[in-house]
């Protein structure tokens, strides 16, 4: 389990130290500039509204990532260059980290490269971390993606099951029904504007 410092200062803001707290509402980090739903611990000025995922903290040292064989350094942002992250092909706005990998650079949010190794489903099932898989995903069912669609997934460690969660799906979920509840709490607080509307849940 990675430790993190309770206060860290960076370069990239200027109000002194930022203090590690649970996130109270949604927000977008100061470092790869990504909105975050997951209102998990992260970084927080107490003079104004920056957050900073624990994974986007700058680091000088490269670290290697055992999936793809690779080490990775951290890196401010792209520069102007439009690069995609091979976890989650979704396109890179703000920090991220950068690796040769068999003769081919490979780029990654800080938090796709931390992603954990393995995670538990709720029905008890170990799933492990997997750059590709064959199988289909509980989420999208491989349908609606383009061509060069791309995403890392958790598969069941055990044979026998032929599905997966794309990495990718897994954040959208997590971001499309945290918008409905949003609308939906809106909703009760404002009154409704037409239909009743029932929010989406995330098993």
């Amino acid at each position: 389990m990675e430790l993190h410092h309770k206060e860290i200062s960076v370069n990239s803001h200027n109000h002194g130290l930022l203090k590690l707290k649970l996130a109270q509402k949604p927000y977008n980090c100061g470092g790869c500039k990504e909105l975050e739903y997951d209102l998990q611990a992260c970084y927080q000025c107490l003079k104004c509204d920056f957050h900073l995922h624990k994974e986007c903290i700058p680091s000088l040292y490269p670290f290697y990532l055992g999936l793809i064989s690779c080490d990775l350094t951290f890196q401010p942002g792209p520069r102007g260059n439009i690069i995609a992250c091979d976890a989650r092909g979704k396109h890179v706005k703000g920090s991220f980290y950068q690796g040769l990998s068999h003769g081919e650079l490979r780029y990654l949010h800080p938090c796709c490269a931390k992603l954990p190794f393995k995670r538990t489903d709720n029905g008890g099932v170990v799933l492990d971390l997997m750059e590709k898989t064959s199988s289909i995903c509980l989420i999208c069912a491989n349908q609606g993606h383009s061509r060069d669609f791309k995403s890392w997934a958790y598969v069941p460690r055990y044979g026998g099951s032929n599905y997966c969660y794309h990495v990718s799906c897994v954040k959208g979920k997590v971001e499309t029904w945290k918008m409905t509840e949003e609308d939906s709490n809106q909703r009760r607080s404002y009154g409704p504007s037409g239909g009743s509307g029932t929010s989406s849940e995330l098993r």
